[in-house]
């Protein structure tokens, strides 16, 4: 009998766990708008309520919700996000983004306050946001109106694109990454070196800063070299 009751248990574990799986969608970053350099997407949490367009450094952001009133004051977050080992990583799911994460002096990297406006059947508020080209983030927006209803809701998803190391953009990882590295960070060239891929691509090591260990480590992973063998993001 305790057997069975095992069994049973051990079945509607696993049932649960796959019925999660199937229901996690996927958020398709390639359906979304992308800057005119390719490095940085961003894509709607909201169907039919959140318009994005990319002008420049800039993403232009326009959401409407029926809760929102004229005069409103709106405050907009650009929350950076990362995975459970500390790594900048966008979000990849449409149920992870609906998880409303505290704002802390860490992960903001953008904050403005922005006012309701109507529209023909709804209040809309538009805004600007900069995502600077090095944070995986959630664009979140908090209000309360006159009448005491709460809006809080993440409305647009932001990834970096690039890969660890390659900061010129080419494609590999190489001694030039390196070399444009220790250009970087030692602020000389002429004019001052600026990466072509988004700066976290140069932070190989997952410290949040851009040093002289990172061309290092770049180049031991360029030659196969260390013991053990380094690879990047270790």
């Amino acid at each position: 009998m305790k057997r069975t009751i095992r069994l049973l248990a051990l079945i509607l574990t696993l049932t649960l766990a796959l019925s999660a799986a199937a229901m996690a969608t996927e958020i398709d970053y390639g359906k979304g708008e992308t800057n005119a350099t390719k490095s940085v997407s961003a894509v709607s949490l909201v169907k039919d309520g959140c318009k994005l367009k990319f002008d420049g450094d800039k993403l232009n952001v326009t959401y409407t919700n029926s809760a929102l009133k004229e005069g409103d004051m709106v405050i907009v977050f650009l929350l950076e996000t990362k995975d459970k080992d500390g790594k900048i990583t966008e979000v990849k799911t449409t149920e992870a983004a609906k998880t409303l994460i505290v704002p802390t002096a860490e992960n903001i990297k953008y904050i403005d306050q922005s006012v309701a406006k109507a529209t023909a059947s709804n209040g809309s508020v538009s805004f600007d946001i900069y995502p600077q080209n090095h944070t995986s983030a959630l664009v979140r927006i908090i209000s309360v109106n006159k009448d005491g209803t709460l809006t809080d809701v993440n409305v647009a998803a932001v990834k970096l694109n690039y890969t660890l190391g390659d900061v010129t953009g080419e494609g590999e990882v190489n001694a030039v990454d390196a070399l444009r590295i220790l250009q970087y960070a030692a602020n000389v060239g002429n004019p001052k070196y600026e990466f072509s891929a988004p700066w976290a691509a140069g932070d190989v090591d997952l410290n949040g800063e851009i040093s002289g260990v990172d061309a290092v480590r770049i180049l031991q992973y360029a030659a196969n070299d260390g013991n053990p063998k380094y690879a990047l993001g270790k």
